[in-house]
């Protein structure tokens, strides 16, 4: 029975899916064809999800807003006193489990580059002072960490924890990253 014409063509269709579904498990038979497929598809994935996590931050080349904050210690950091530096700045928050766990990389990033790129870490999202005590008292921080208020969150579009922004030595973005990133990835971005 005829389905108003339109029976030859879904089977052809459907026969054409089938084709295509064969060949591709015959492709995958072939043990290096199977991993590139996999590996493709996997960076697929992890593209479309960074993309989609930085799609509302600042893109590269664009100026990062001018701050002024204040560490822990009293002191005032300007984004405009660290021109001719590479900076990179993590913006988290206290309550943030991830964040816990991306202050060991950062750490481990500032020890690395040492004073070839200035490492900040900003405080957003807080109540009180004494969680953002607990929190670097329990991360071991060996780096600035400024006490971030609801105007750098918004000039720098946070919306998640943690952020990191990496700016060259015009203060311009060169990359910016949403998660947890290891420590190996956090150093390659201070290099380009």
């Amino acid at each position: 029975m005829s389905m108003g014409g339109r029976g030859p063509v879904l089977r052809m269709r459907a026969m054409g899916w089938k084709t295509v579904f064969e060949k591709w498990r015959a492709a995958r038979g072939r043990r290096w064809v199977r991993w590139a497929v996999d590996l493709a598809i996997v960076l697929l994935v992890f593209a479309s999800v960074t993309a989609w996590q930085t799609r509302r931050l600042l893109s590269g080349g664009e100026p990062a807003p001018a701050f002024e904050l204040t560490d822990l210690h009293g002191k005032t950091w300007r984004l405009a006193d660290l021109r001719g530096r590479k900076v990179v700045i993590e913006f988290w928050a206290p309550w943030c489990g991830v964040c816990r766990a991306q202050s060991g990389a950062i750490s481990h990033l500032r020890e690395a580059v040492g004073d070839e790129v200035e490492v900040l870490s900003v405080a957003l999202s807080w109540q009180d002072r004494a969680e953002i005590d607990r929190f670097v008292q329990a991360a071991r921080a060996e780096y600035p960490v400024l006490l971030g208020d609801d105007r750098i969150q918004r000039d720098y579009r946070i919306t998640s924890f943690p952020t990191i922004y990496f700016l060259d030595e015009d203060g311009a973005v060169m990359h910016t990253v949403v998660g947890y990133t290891p420590g190996f990835g956090l150093r390659w971005r201070t290099w380009f």
